[in-house]
């Protein structure tokens, strides 16, 4: 997953890649109109119909915990595959 989140100008992106690395979904979504709507619909698109809140239930998703639970002086990492 990479994302791009921006609240100030309400802007959001985020680009899911299935497990062999081939585009699954890419959104991008700014001030409440999707720009970008490509790919498969995502099971967590259901309940989270806006970018931002696909981002944040990505995320719980992917760490196993809720994303407002990550304390502020936790480590982030930056993953590379290829």
């Amino acid at each position: 997953m990479c994302f791009a989140y921006s609240a100030t100008a309400m802007t959001f992106f985020v680009t899911y890649l299935d497990p062999i690395n081939n585009l699954s979904k890419s959104i991008m979504e700014s001030e409440g109109d999707r720009m970008r709507n490509e790919g498969d619909v995502l099971p967590l698109e259901a309940v989270n119909p806006t970018a931002d809140g696909l981002i944040f239930a990505m995320i719980d998703k992917i760490k196993e915990e809720n994303w407002h639970g990550i304390e502020d002086g936790e480590r982030a990492y930056l993953c590379s595959v290829g």
